[in-house]
């Protein structure tokens, strides 16, 4: 489903933002910076509202096989 990309694509960017948010903080350094504390809580409340939207049957397809008829390209192993 597009919008199942959608959402996995909100996770990834708001984790690729909680990592930048947090880069060469001590634990001390984020522990007295609300600014940063509050980013990266932000970044992870983005991530759990996005996977609460996502599709259960994106949810329980394994690991990189495409999900259902709109997937794309077909698998490498698959004609």
């Amino acid at each position: 489903m597009w919008r199942d990309d959608a959402y996995l694509l909100d996770m990834l960017i708001a984790a690729k933002e909680a990592r930048e948010f947090s880069a060469g903080l001590s634990w001390d350094e984020f522990r007295s910076s609300s600014l940063h504390q509050h980013a990266i809580a932000k970044a992870l409340e983005n991530i759990g509202e996005a996977a609460r939207k996502v599709s259960d049957e994106t949810k329980t397809a394994p690991p990189g096989d495409p999900v259902g008829p709109d997937c794309g390209a077909a698998a490498p192993d698959r004609p």
